[in-house]
């Protein structure tokens, strides 16, 4: 469900159910994928997580959680996130993006690399950093404001 990158602090997952046998793909999520996406958010619930950073694109928040007519929340995953109690920022990227951005943001030691096969899309924290409320991403220029 997680891997953690930092024991306790900083975790990454994939969107929920991105990998399920029946509703994991490309496709919009049906009704009755519902109770198990709420399952999913309680069990990052269980684990401590508190917060949730969103990198998924606008379209692909739209496609996989509305279209679907999921019915989560009005505003959607993340909209559910934060009804959920969790604390949410979304900083969305491309594929390609994220696989340049990431490695950069990780400690070096998860061998998350730029070839890696993982397909991050979330980056959930147990616990607000300074920097939390700041933007790691200039989407003006692109350049990542995190540290190397």
């Amino acid at each position: 469900m997680v891997l953690w990158i930092i024991s306790g602090e900083l975790a990454l997952s994939q969107r929920p159910l991105r990998d399920h046998p029946q509703f994991g793909g490309r496709s919009s999520l049906p009704p009755e994928a519902r109770p198990l996406v709420v399952d999913w958010v309680e069990r990052i619930k269980d684990i401590r997580i508190q917060s949730v950073i969103c990198l998924l694109e606008p379209d692909q928040l739209d496609r996989y959680y509305i279209q679907g007519e999921l019915n989560l929340h009005e505003h959607g995953l993340l909209g559910y996130y934060k009804a959920q109690g969790l604390h949410v920022r979304h900083f969305p990227m491309t594929a390609a993006r994220r696989l340049i951005e990431l490695p950069r943001w990780l400690p070096s030691s998860t061998g998350l690399g730029v070839n890696s096969q993982a397909k991050p899309i979330y980056l959930a924290v147990t616990k607000a950093s300074p920097g939390w409320q700041k933007n790691p991403i200039d989407h003006h220029s692109g350049r990542s404001h995190c540290p190397r």
